[in-house]
């Protein structure tokens, strides 16, 4: 197919499809808002001439900032680094010889939706301190004051409307004007700049949409880095500018960090699910903070550094092979090609932007974050006799070389790229309207088969059951969430307590015994001769070796026992959240209850009606996404014993010290359980309210509907049949135009 026949041909489709889909109008809108929006992507990107864009993706806190400061100004802190959703900001940065920055404020409907989810989520937090007033506890009150009731976006959004208002800004001077542009002429004038407008505690950062930097760097002519907040951004107008600028973004950088939840659920989802949809038709996995990783390992387990970078490739690739092709077998469709794209970002490259950092910057140039985990580092090459802290070992650690031969390579591929890009504009169209098309099909059957198996009496008859049943239905719905909700109350007293045997099982330190040999000497006197009749004391030094014995233990060994208590705890409650909602169990169970409430009076019902709004109710349980800060508790242990070693005394006051981290730590991660859990239990138990009563409204709606196309049954199941057909037809002409 010509390539500049492509978006006729989708539009084409769209068209067709839209009008198969008239018993749809919501199908048919977005029939029409996919057209619009290919053609706007098709346009921006065969543009002559134009940049190649390169998009730095990931979560928050995968290092993404921390990456490019090293990759673009030598490891100086220039970008900012997102503490929290509310401070990541989407950064584009480009070249000019006209060095400035330009800050893109939110629009005042763009504001408008932030107050209103602040306003949401200020109602939600004094519901939920209400509920807690009545047993809140020594933990609760000590140590979960940062934690409460809301979404992530409600969260947000009501810490960035809190504070502008801190900061007094008159909002209304800034929203929806012209980007406002700050000239720079070095470094140092730009990041205090960047500060303002991005930086944690920035007076503007609250109102900042977006970021446009230009540098006079030869490296970026003709390029494009976006530096994203990530397609899990909390906060959704800077969601959709994201999605905008993904849509010509032609390379993606996709960090994901090590030591941690390395490429969860939700990298995978964003990686295979989103990206490709959006455009995105390069990948590069980077496995981010690798310095981080290798404080977890154990000195009694992995003996050298040369092991431990085994271990971790071994480990780490095999997790990310599994994950996506775990992922990419339960999408329903997918183009080969973007599938093999995907799968060619395997193996990832593992960097570290403090170790590069470190090899390039002086100490006296470090940042505290670069110095503490320095600190920890020392104590690693205490253990691994292969590991030393010189320029080039910290250099092939920091693996930036890589990313940089990756980048020339983009760069010299430009032209193929983009390219390609053009090829797989209708691939990625192809996955999209194929989805829609099966979506359109199966409503199209499902209503048929209602028609083909019903009359207007029959349909009358069970609009009279569900009245009848209506409270029966009511109280099925209710016990199965119930269950759910007594359910996540047990599965918490049990968390907790495996969290507080873990807990345990690391407070104390792997002690060792070593032995030293210590030069001793001491006065030995004996009788000498003098002359025929006298004798004289004579005394002489004798040196002898004394064999001493004693206990050692590795600061970094206490320091590894906090990393490993808050990777397993992450897992187990996030484990535990997913092992309580099960999609197909949960959507099964509740289907029995409909079918065993209806049954009792009538065996012949279509429980077609209910499987819609069941799984829309699913869909609305967000699975908690659990963070574990242990920073502050590694720092007060590390900042205690200055030395990678202790020995004797020291040994206990560091089993002493680590005993009380991990207590403190325990505490800390109980409140975490609890205030997830109770966020979980209250979501669930808003649905347990509300979800058998909808059932039954919609259910009884679409009764409604086809007791009016009752009177032209015929007609109507020939109309159903046609969109069928035709849809099917169409999806094979998709194939043939776009595959």
């Amino acid at each position: 197919m010509n390539k500049t026949n492509i978006p006729e041909t989708v539009e084409a489709i769209y068209r067709e499809l839209s009008t198969y889909a008239t018993k749809f109008p919501n199908w048919q809108k977005e029939c029409e808002k996919n057209a619009t929006e290919f053609r706007q992507q098709y346009e921006n990107t065969i543009v002559k001439n134009r940049h190649l864009r390169l998009a730095i993706i990931g979560q928050v806190k995968a290092g993404k900032s921390s990456f490019l400061n090293t990759f673009l100004f030598e490891g100086e802190e220039v970008l900012p680094k997102a503490a929290t959703p509310k401070t990541a900001n989407l950064t584009i940065i480009s070249h000019s010889e006209d060095e400035r920055i330009e800050i893109e404020f939110f629009t005042l409907d763009d504001w408008e939706t932030l107050c209103q989810s602040a306003k949401e989520y200020k109602a939600e937090q004094e519901k939920y301190e209400a509920m807690q007033k009545d047993n809140a506890n020594a933990v609760r009150t000590t140590v979960s004051s940062s934690y409460s009731s809301g979404s992530p976006s409600t969260k947000a959004a009501f810490e960035m409307v809190q504070a502008a208002a801190k900061n007094g800004l008159d909002v209304n001077s800034y929203l929806g004007h012209k980007p406002k542009r700050l000239p720079f002429n070095n470094n140092s004038t730009m990041r205090d700049q960047l500060d303002e407008y991005v930086g944690e505690s920035g007076e503007y950062t609250p109102i900042t949409k977006a970021v446009w930097l230009y540098i006079n760097d030869p490296r970026l002519i003709d390029l494009e880095i976006v530096d994203t907040p990530g397609l899990n951004d909390p906060v959704p107008a800077r969601t959709e500018k994201t999605r905008e600028m993904l849509k010509t973004t032609d390379v993606a950088f996709f960090l994901s960090q090590t030591g941690g939840a390395f490429f969860d659920e939700t990298d995978v989802c964003l990686l295979v699910s989103q990206l490709p949809s959006e455009g995105v038709n390069y990948f590069e996995l980077i496995g981010s903070k690798f310095d981080s990783v290798l404080q977890n390992f154990d000195a009694d387990d992995v003996h050298s550094l040369e092991d431990a970078i085994h271990e971790v490739h071994s480990t780490y690739n095999k997790l990310a092979e599994t994950s996506l092709n775990k992922h990419l077998v339960n999408i329903e469709f997918i183009n080969p090609e973007i599938k093999e794209k995907l799968l060619n970002c395997l193996p990832p490259i593992y960097v570290s932007a403090f170790m590069h950092n470190w090899a390039i910057k002086a100490p006296e140039q470090w940042d505290e974050p670069e110095k503490h985990t320095y600190k920890i580092m020392e104590g690693l090459t205490q253990n691994w006799s292969d590991f030393t802290l010189d320029h080039d070992t910290l250099k092939r650690l920091g693996n930036m070389d890589s990313v940089v031969q990756i980048f020339n390579k983009v760069k010299q591929e430009k032209s193929e790229i983009l390219e390609q890009k053009v090829k797989a504009l209708a691939p990625s169209a192809e996955q999209k309207i194929q989805l829609l098309i099966a979506k359109i099909v199966e409503k199209s059957l499902g209503s048929i088969s209602v028609l083909q198996n019903n009359g207007i009496a029959d349909l009358e008859k069970q609009e009279k059951q569900l009245h009848a049943q209506i409270d029966n239905v009511k109280s099925g719905v209710s016990e199965v969430i119930g269950n759910i909700i007594s359910e996540c109350s047990k599965q918490m007293v049990a968390v907790k307590k495996e969290l507080g045997e873990r807990t345990l099982d690391l407070s104390t330190v792997v002690e060792k015994t070593g032995t030293k040999v210590k030069e001793c000497s001491r006065e030995v006197a004996h009788k000498e001769s003098v002359l025929i009749f006298f004798e004289k004391t004579v005394y002489e030094t004798q040196y002898y070796d004394r064999t001493t014995s004693y206990r050692y233990a590795a600061k970094n060994h206490a320091i590894g026992n906090l990393k490993k208590a808050t990777i397993g705890a992450t897992h187990d409650i996030e484990y535990m959240f997913h092992r309580l909602i099960e999609e197909q169990t949960l959507r099964l169970n509740l289907i029995d209850v409909i079918r065993k409430s209806l049954d009792a009076v009538d065996d012949s019902y279509n429980l077609a009606f209910f499987k819609r709004v069941i799984q829309e109710a699913i869909e609305q349980i967000d699975i908690p996404s659990v963070h574990i800060d242990s920073t502050k508790f590694i720092e007060k242990l590390a900042n205690k014993f200055p030395k990678p070693q202790v020995t004797n005394s020291g040994v206990d006051k560091l089993n002493l010290a680590l005993g009380a981290a991990m207590h403190d730590l325990y505490l800390y991660i109980i409140s975490i359980v609890e205030s997830e859990g109770d966020k979980f239990k209250t979501k669930l138990q808003s649905i347990r309210n509300e979800l058998g009563k909808n059932l039954i409204d919609t259910a009884l709606e679409d009764i409604d509907k086809l007791k009016t196309a009752m009177q032209n049954k015929d007609a109507e199941i020939k109309a159903y049949q046609a969109c069928s057909d035709a849809c099917e037809e169409l999806s094979r002409k998709v194939h043939t135009a776009l595959g």
